[in-house]
């Protein structure tokens, strides 16, 4: 069996995906995934501003020093902040599927032109 020149070594991942790719529909797919995502990722930030606001608002009714009270305020507020970091873990991880997403699409949008500019029709 004979080696693989080097120069050509780069080029097979590439003919591999090409072959792989079987249509538009794949990046129709992806491109629809993609907006998914981007919506679900403008819903969570929504919703962690409007969970800032609340804890701004919470932060002005609740007086400097409240006296008995006080450790019940404190365990809201660790409530409110541990819900607060699970929203952001949540923005940062559909950020992360937005950027996989768009590198998929990206690769797939690169993979049919290669396609297409081999096509002799």
């Amino acid at each position: 069996m004979q080696a693989i020149p080097r120069p050509y070594l780069h080029v097979l991942p590439l003919l591999a995906g090409c072959l792989s790719l079987t249509s538009c529909e794949e990046t129709q797919k992806l491109q629809r995934e993609a907006d998914d995502t981007n919506t679900k990722v403008q819903a969570i930030q929504q919703e962690t501003q409007q969970m800032d606001m609340k804890m701004a608002q919470y932060r002005r009714e609740i007086p400097a020093y409240v006296g008995a009270g006080e450790t019940a305020i404190k365990q809201y507020t660790v409530q409110l902040a541990a819900e607060l970091a699970a929203a952001e873990g949540q923005v940062a991880r559909a950020q992360a599927e937005v950027k996989e997403a768009e590198a998929a699409l990206a690769q797939a949008r690169k993979s049919l032109e290669e396609i297409k500019s081999k096509d002799p029709r």
